[in-house]
C-alpha cells in the first residue's frame, strides 16, 4: 500500500516538471504564422518596388523625349529674359534716380518758409525735365504724363497768377501727349516668336500639274473683203493679247525647293523675323518693316497661300507693319518757357 502511494507521488511530481505537449505546439503555430505573414509583407513591397521602378524608367523615357523642346523653349526665354532685364536695370537706374532727386527736393521743402516759393518752382522745373527725360530718353509715354500732372498739381498749390500760365502750357503738353498711341513692345516681341513657332512645321506648297494650252481655233474667212479684214484684224488683236502678259508688279510664284533649299529657305524666315524683333527694340521703323515684308513674299512664292496656317500668318504680319515704331513725340518746351517767364516775374515781386 505504502509503495502504490509512492508512486503515485513520484507519478505527480514528474508530471508537474514536465512541459505540457499542447502548449508547445500553439506557440510553434504562432511563430510559424509570424514567419509566414513576414514573408508575406516583403513578397508585396517587393512586388510594389519592381512596378514602381518601371513607372520611374517610363517616365524617365518621357522626360527624355520631352527635354530637347523644353531646352529650345528655355532658351528662347533666356534671350527674353536677357532683353528684358537690360530694360528693366535702365528703367530702374532711372527709377532710382528719380527716387534720390525727389528726396532731394523733400528735403529741400523742409527749409526757411522764406525760400519755400523758390523750392517749390524747382520741383516744377525737376518735374518737367523729367517728363522731358522721359520722352527723349526712353519713349515712355505714361511715365512723362505721370511726371507732367505732378508738375500740374504742385503749379496748382501755388495761388499766384502768374502760375497760371504755366498751368495752361502743362495741360497743353498732356493733351499732345495723350493722342500718341500706345506700343506694348514686350507683347509684339513675344507676338513674333509665336509666329516663327508657328512657321517652322509648316508645309511647303506642292507642284500643280499644268494645263495644256488649247490651241486656237483656225480663222475662217467669209464674206466681203471689209468683212475679212475686220476678222483677221480681230484675230491679230487676239493672238497679241495672248502673248503679252499686263501683270507687272506680281511675281508668280518661285520654284519647289529642295531639300537642302528648304532648309535655308526656313533659316531666311527665321533670320528675319529676329532681325524684326531686333528692329521692334530698337524702334526702327523701315528695317521693321522691310524683313516683315521679306517674310511675307517668302509665304507668298514657296507656300501655299490658301492654307489656313499661311494665311493667319500673313494676317499677323499686315497686323504688325501697322504698329507705329518711330513715333514723332511731342516735346515739353512750351511749360519750361512759361516756368522760366513764370519765374522772372515772381522774382521782381517785393
Amino acid at each position: 500500500m505504502k509503495d502504490d502511494q509512492k508512486l503515485e507521488a513520484l507519478g505527480a511530481v514528474q508530471s508537474g516538471v514536465r512541459p505540457k505537449p499542447e502548449a508547445g505546439r500553439a506557440w510553434r503555430f504562432v511563430l510559424m504564422l509570424l514567419l509566414f505573414v513576414i514573408l508575406v509583407i516583403l513578397g508585396i513591397g517587393s512586388w510594389q518596388g519592381y512596378h514602381l521602378s518601371l513607372r520611374i524608367s517610363e517616365q524617365d523615357q518621357k522626360l527624355e523625349t520631352v527635354q530637347p523642346s523644353l531646352e529650345r523653349t528655355g532658351a528662347r526665354l533666356a534671350q527674353v529674359e536677357t532683353q528684358m532685364e537690360i530694360l528693366s536695370q535702365a528703367q530702374g537706374e532711372f527709377l532710382q534716380a528719380l527716387k534720390d532727386q525727389t528726396s532731394k527736393i523733400d528735403g529741400l521743402d523742409q527749409r526757411a518758409s522764406q525760400q519755400g516759393l523758390t523750392w517749390q518752382l524747382a520741383e516744377i522745373q525737376t518735374q518737367l525735365r523729367m517728363a522731358a527725360l522721359a520722352i527723349n530718353a526712353f519713349q515712355d509715354i505714361g511715365l512723362a504724363l505721370e511726371f507732367l500732372q505732378a508738375a500740374k498739381k504742385a503749379a496748382g498749390e501755388l495761388d499766384f497768377s502768374a502760375l497760371a500760365m504755366v498751368t495752361a502750357a502743362i495741360n497743353q503738353d498732356i493733351g499732345a501727349l495723350m493722342l500718341i498711341p500706345r506700343v506694348n513692345r514686350t507683347e509684339l516681341y513675344l507676338t513674333i516668336d509665336q509666329l516663327r513657332i508657328s512657321l517652322d512645321g509648316l508645309a511647303l506648297r506642292q507642284p500643280i500639274a499644268r494645263v495644256q494650252e488649247a490651241t486656237p481655233e483656225p480663222v475662217v474667212l467669209t464674206g466681203s473683203t471689209f468683212e475679212r479684214l475686220k476678222v483677221l484684224w480681230q484675230a491679230l488683236v487676239d493672238r497679241m493679247l495672248h502673248l503679252v502678259d499686263f501683270r507687272r508688279g506680281q511675281p508668280g510664284p518661285g520654284p519647289i525647293p529642295t531639300q537642302t533649299e528648304e532648309t535655308v529657305l526656313r533659316q531666311n524666315i527665321a533670320l528675319s523675323l529676329t532681325t524684326a524683333q531686333i528692329a521692334l527694340l530698337r524702334r526702327e521703323q523701315i528695317v521693321f518693316e522691310g524683313s516683315l515684308d521679306r517674310v511675307s513674299t517668302l509665304l507668298d512664292h514657296y507656300f501655299d497661300a490658301q492654307a489656313g496656317p499661311v494665311s493667319s500668318a500673313k494676317d499677323v504680319i499686315r497686323t504688325l507693319k501697322t504698329t507705329p515704331l518711330d513715333i514723332a513725340l511731342p516735346t515739353v518746351d512750351n511749360s519750361l518757357t512759361a516756368l522760366e517767364k513764370a519765374k522772372l516775374t515772381l522774382g521782381e515781386r517785393p
